[in-house]
């Protein structure tokens, strides 16, 4: 089977061309608009071969020097320095099934509910926008948004890992509660779950997170084994 983090394995017809799609699910199917990732934050890739190898990915890194960097903010998300030794990976986690993504980054748990506020629920079936919860300020202050299975109950618990920077879009976190919009205050999230009886995850939807709301968690560094 594809490894859940390629495209081939995806479910559905949505498509993360804009933050937009967030709000409104509709905005996502068959656009051809660029999604706008203002900057990434995994700073080494590593894809385990058929030989169960780790093989570093040469991927070129997005950072943008302009609309963000220009809005100065006391507080900003930098992405984890954590360096991947091949060979202790190897001596550590062997057998590394292949197609594992292995990366470092930063991790954080946080609620999800199923929105009432978006627009296009009646358009994709199998999937819908949940809204991402935090008890800080507040409890149930919405931080974000993520697409998951309509299966998913309310309330239910996901760990989010960072993937990069995101453009902002109204309505994706509650800036009442927060703090007003600046460029590139979302970032790129996924939710991921455990691969039972297993060290690596898989995921299970993307979504967006508003930076300072991230900031205030209890994020934590790790390594990612994603399947």
């Amino acid at each position: 089977p594809w490894p859940s983090w390629s495209w081939a394995a995806w479910r559905g017809a949505i498509g993360y061309t804009t933050s937009e799609v967030f709000i409104n699910i509709q905005k996502g199917s068959g656009s051809s608009i660029s999604s706008l990732v203002y900057q990434s934050l995994v700073e080494q890739w590593y894809l385990i071969d058929v030989n169960s190898q780790p093989v570093r990915q040469n991927i070129r890194h997005l950072a943008r020097s302009g609309d963000y960097l220009l809005e100065a903010h006391s507080r900003r998300y930098v992405a984890s320095k954590g360096e991947i030794d091949p060979q202790q990976l190897l001596t550590e986690n062997a057998p590394l099934r292949p197609g594992t993504l292995v990366f470092w980054t930063s991790s954080a748990r946080f609620d999800v509910t199923k929105a009432d506020d978006v627009a296009g629920d009646d358009v994709v079936t199998d999937y819908a926008i949940y809204s991402i919860l935090s008890d800080v300020p507040q409890p149930l202050t919405l931080v974000g948004r993520v697409i998951l299975p309509c299966s998913t109950q309310s309330l239910t618990s996901y760990e989010f890992i960072v993937l990069s920077r995101a453009d902002e879009d109204k309505g994706l976190y509650d800036e009442e509660r927060l703090e007003n919009r600046y460029s590139g205050c979302m970032l790129y999230v996924m939710a991921v779950q455990k691969i039972q009886e297993e060290k690596r995850v898989e995921r299970v939807g993307v979504g967006v997170i508003f930076e300072q709301a991230w900031l205030n968690s209890a994020a934590e560094q790790k390594m990612i084994f994603l399947g």
